[in-house]
C-alpha cells in the first residue's frame, strides 16, 4: 500500500517538474515606453539657432526569455481608447527593420514621434474638468508577433495625460 502511494506521488512530482521546466523555458518579451527629446540639426555649421527639438516616445522591446525570437515589426501595434496605432505604418520605424532577431537578454529600441503617437491614439481629453483631467490615465496595450505567429501582449503600461508620463500598473 505504501509502495503504491509512493509510486503515484512520484508520478505526480515528475509531471509537475516537467510542467515547471516548460514554463520556465517559454519565450517572453518585456515592453517599455519612455518620453524623450531628440535634437535634429538643420545645418552642421549652426550651433543652436537652427536646431529643432522633437519630442519622441521611445519604445523598448526586450527579450527576457531563454530563447531567441525573430520579431515581425509589421505586426507591432499600440492600442488605447479603442484606437489602434500600427507603429510600422504610422510611427517612426525605419523601413529596413521589418524583422529583427532578438537574442536572449537583448533589447531593441524604436522612436515614435510623440505628436503622431498622441493623435493616433486620441490621448487628449479637453472636455474633462481639471480634477478629472489631472487623474486621467490611459490604459495602453502593446502587441507584436514573431515570424512564426506567436503573439506577445502587454497591458501593464498606462499613459498619464497631465504630465505626459508612462507608468506601470
Amino acid at each position: 500500500m505504501l509502495a503504491k502511494a509512493a509510486g503515484v506521488l512520484g508520478f505526480f512530482i515528475s509531471v509537475a517538474t516537467f510542467i515547471l521546466t516548460r514554463w520556465e523555458r517559454r519565450a517572453r518579451l518585456s515592453f517599455g515606453l519612455d518620453q524623450d527629446s531628440v535634437v535634429v540639426e538643420k545645418e552642421i555649421e549652426s550651433l543652436d539657432d537652427d536646431d529643432e527639438l522633437y519630442e519622441i516616445v521611445k519604445l523598448r522591446v526586450s527579450n527576457v526569455g531563454p530563447l531567441p525570437l525573430v520579431l515581425d515589426f509589421r505586426t507591432l501595434e499600440i492600442a488605447a481608447n479603442e484606437k489602434t496605432m500600427s507603429v510600422w505604418y504610422e510611427g517612426g520605424v525605419e523601413r529596413d527593420s521589418r524583422e529583427v532577431l532578438l537574442k536572449p537578454n537583448e533589447t531593441f529600441f524604436l522612436q515614435i514621434h510623440q505628436e503622431s503617437f498622441i493623435e493616433s491614439l486620441k490621448l487628449t481629453s479637453t472636455d474633462l474638468p481639471y480634477n478629472e483631467y489631472i487623474e486621467k490615465m490611459h490604459e495602453l496595450t502593446i502587441q507584436i508577433e514573431t515570424t512564426d505567429g506567436k503573439k506577445f501582449v502587454d497591458k501593464t503600461i498606462r499613459y498619464w495625460e497631465a504630465t505626459s508620463e508612462f507608468r506601470r500598473k
